[in-house]
């Protein structure tokens, strides 16, 4: 079986079409025949089975989890597509793969497609159309049916692998998807902070930063004290209500 690493030649003669076999590593091998429907392609739940497998083996890139951005802890090495360092570096790079990787396999199965069609076509146009009438059955039994039958199989597997495609794409749609919430709070923090930032920034690139950053002192002492202020208010009220508690017991 060759593999979606190898240099893939194209089939260069009719006798080669049957030499293909899915490309190992691809996503085609990962299709079991019952998540297809009648019509060739994939079922509602054949494509879910298909996506949740492609993620179990990592094909599909599993999405670092955003809400541990700022302390850059991560549920599993695997989420860093082998950059523990940089995980959505590593994500994007996994990303990349899967897209060339699937590139890769279309291109496959499409020159051995094409070269079916390319079969047929000669094997028809080698007859007079006076010959195909007073042979018909015979020539497309031997001569023309096999490069039919070729035509129609690798025309099947394109539709499937371009349909499994198309639900790969959902799904990588739908983690990004997933982000927007968690992006959007990143946001707005980083328009806080930046806000914030600016807001120093100025103060101490300002001519009067001392009298400035004085003034700050003091608001914030004046802050402090009220919080002291309201703590000893509040632990004087509960040394009351335990001197009532005792004085009650006492009696």
């Amino acid at each position: 079986m060759p593999k979606i690493t190898d240099t893939l030649t194209p089939p260069s003669t009719c006798a080669q079409l049957n030499n293909y076999s899915n490309l190992e590593g691809g996503v085609l091998p990962y299709i079991a025949n019952n998540w297809i429907g009648t019509d060739g392609l994939l079922t509602t739940s054949g494509a879910q089975s298909f996506i949740d497998n492609l993620r179990t083996v990592k094909i599909i890139p599993t999405a670092p989890d955003l809400s541990k951005f700022n302390t850059k802890t991560w549920t599993s090495p695997e989420q860093a597509g082998g950059n523990n360092n940089d995980p959505l570096a590593g994500y994007v790079q996994s990303q990349n793969k899967l897209i060339s990787d699937l590139e890769k396999e279309f291109n496959y199965v499409k020159s051995y497609y094409e070269k079916a069609i390319s079969c047929l076509v000669q094997a028809i146009t080698s007859f007079t159309t006076e010959t195909i009438e007073a042979n018909r059955n015979s020539i497309n039994t031997n001569q023309v049916g096999p490069y039919r039958l070729k035509s129609i199989e690798f025309n099947k597997k394109l539709n499937l692998l371009l349909d499994a495609m198309r639900k790969i794409s959902e799904a990588l749609l739908e983690d990004s998807q997933g982000y927007n919430t968690a992006i959007n709070g990143f946001n707005t923090e980083f328009g806080n902070r930046k806000a914030r930032l600016q807001e120093q920034a100025s103060i101490l690139e300002s001519e009067n930063s001392a009298s400035e950053l004085h003034k700050r002192m003091v608001e914030y002492s004046a802050e402090k004290n009220r919080a002291h202020n309201n703590l000893l208010t509040l632990y004087s009220c509960l040394n009351i209500v335990a001197i009532a508690m005792l004085f009650y017991i006492a009696k």
